[in-house]
């Protein structure tokens, strides 16, 4: 499994409308972009960042099995 699918599967039922999960590789290491409304991408933050704070744990404990960096990033669309 990606870690796009992974946190696609993550995602999915937080958001109630279509987002969107890219990659941008560098030397530094992975950026993940997720795109999503203005409503979802709230969700996303969550109350303090919360939320996001959780996404970007997950996305570095993916990565640490495979000894990779990964980073997130949540844009609002629209």
């Amino acid at each position: 499994m990606s870690i796009e699918d992974y946190l696609k599967a993550v995602i999915e039922p937080i958001v109630t409308s279509p987002f969107t999960v890219s990659r941008k590789d560098d030397e530094r290491g992975t950026l993940l972009d997720i795109v999503a409304s203005k409503d979802d991408s709230g969700r996303l933050i969550g109350q303090k960042g919360k939320t996001a704070e959780a996404l970007r744990t997950l996305a570095r404990l993916f990565g640490a099995k495979d000894n990779k960096r990964y980073s997130l990033r949540i844009n609002p669309r629209g």
